[in-house]
């Protein structure tokens, strides 16, 4: 009976462990059609408008300056990224729930 108190109490243990994790995990992937993307350099923060993309609840997200691209497994910079980004076909951005702030883009 002991033995299965204890596998009971580690199973729960584990699953509040797990549940603490997702809650500090805030980032999300959405995977879309297409984007387009408008970035003010005045403010050095631009705006990313996901289409196809049923995962999103936003008509657009923002982003800053740091944002990181990545182009066929290749880290790229953010003016070569607004030269290219209508190329991007079915990109994925990576989005902080709690800002709802694009942090990555992959495409």
């Amino acid at each position: 009976m002991k033995f299965y108190l204890i596998c009971i109490s580690l199973l729960l243990s584990l699953n509040t462990q797990a549940q603490a994790e997702a809650v500090e995990h805030s980032d999300s992937a959405l995977e879309t059609n297409d984007i387009k993307v408008e970035y003010f350099e005045s403010s050095k923060k631009g705006i990313i408008r996901p289409s196809g993309c049923s995962q999103c609840l936003l008509e657009f997200y923002n982003f800053n300056k740091d944002i990181k691209i990545i182009k066929n497994g290749k880290s790229i910079q953010l003016p070569e990224f607004m030269n290219d980004y209508w190329n991007a076909k079915y990109p994925t951005i990576f989005i902080n729930l709690k800002t709802n702030e694009v942090k990555r883009v992959n495409y």
